[in-house]
């Protein structure tokens, strides 16, 4: 494993995009999100996803420069179609409209739909965070091609792993909530698949719906399901996916079950503080409950009480210091999609 700075990698994801006709603006700003992926940790969600996005460029699942349309709007609310344009820069728009329009009025929310991959999530609640608000968002994988994760009670794939994502902010980094609704995300047993290692559980069911380590199961043929979150209390999980899929596939005109193609639908909410009690107070409030939620004890095995992200800006902290480590078997795909595409990885 070697470790890449930051702006290197930023800059090969923008020039194999831009290779496959991407605006130069658009494959920069959406290069910045995959690679922050990988600076918070979150490798599933990083430049692993290169060669994906480029097969699904050449297969036109992916429309570089689509022009995002307004579906419907009110003062308060909007539904964008993104018609097939990166889901990135479809999150990266939903985001500032939800935000323009809470500034006015309180409260703003923005869906997508006819889109693609949005990456990870909680970079998009984040930036709503850092503006004083709190932001709430939840996607859902639509068509039978996304739906990799098991009902409760089932062993075949039938909803995404519908991730939910909230932020609010403090007087330093914000609370950051991420989490897929399924054991483990589809993307982090994609990862563990390419680098030859075993699910650190038994998460996914293979094809007879019997509980293994082995990510390969999941891709069969035919293949497997992801368990819902929460184990033995996945019901749990499943309701929290059934509500992500509520908000984000059917709100948004894109149900599930009957999208002929796979969409990564998304519902954002920002959430002005200032209409509701003066921001300086309530990130004196949410610091005085950190530092009293850090006065519980560990428990055993543990160091220290943490905080949702706490790990993830310690991890960027650590890669604007030292730079990002990329699995070798990930940068052999980087480098063979950058050879087919006459791009090059000199720095």
């Amino acid at each position: 494993m070697k470790k890449y700075p930051i702006d290197y990698l930023v800059e090969v994801t923008s020039r194999i995009f831009a290779s496959r006709g991407t605006p130069p603006a658009d494959a920069e700003l959406v290069a910045k999100l995959i690679v922050q992926a990988n600076v918070r940790g979150l490798d599933s969600h990083g430049i692993m996803r290169i060669p994906q996005y480029v097969q699904r460029i050449d297969e036109g699942r992916i429309v570089p420069g689509a022009e995002m349309t307004v579906v419907t709007e009110t003062s308060s609310t909007a539904l964008l179609d993104v018609n097939w344009n990166f889901g990135h820069l479809g999150a990266h728009r939903a985001a500032a409209m939800a935000m323009e329009k809470a500034r006015a009025l309180g409260s703003g929310c923005v869906g997508l739909h006819r889109c693609e991959h949005v990456g990870c999530l909680g970079l998009f609640t984040e930036l709503v965070a850092r503006q004083d608000m709190i932001g709430l968002a939840m996607c859902s994988g639509a068509a039978p091609s996304g739906h990799w994760v098991a009902p409760w009670g089932g062993r075949e794939g039938r909803a995404g792993t519908n991730p939910i994502s909230f932020a609010a902010p403090t007087s330093g980094d914000p609370i950051l909530v991420d989490v897929a609704t399924s054991t483990v995300s589809e993307g982090k047993v994609r990862y563990t698949r390419d680098c030859g290692k075993k699910l650190r559980d038994k998460w996914v069911l293979d094809a007879r719906g019997e509980a293994t380590d082995d990510p390969r199961a999941l891709y069969g043929d035919p293949g497997g399901a992801i368990l819902p979150l929460g184990g033995l209390l996945g019901y749990k999980g499943f309701g929290f996916s059934l509500i992500a899929c509520v908000m984000s596939s059917f709100l948004m005109r894109a149900a599930d079950h009957r999208m002929e193609n796979e969409s990564n639908n998304m519902w954002l909410l920002a959430l002005d503080i200032g209409a509701f009690i003066p921001p300086d107070d309530f990130r004196k409030d949410l610091d005085d409950y950190i530092a009293y939620a850090r006065t519980s004890q560990p428990a055993a095995g543990c160091e220290k009480v943490i905080m949702p992200g706490e790990l993830d800006f310690a991890r960027q902290r650590a890669c604007e210091a030292e730079g990002v480590p990329v699995p070798n078997e990930i940068w052999s795909q980087i480098e063979e999609v950058a050879q087919l595409l006459d791009v090059s990885l000199e720095q």
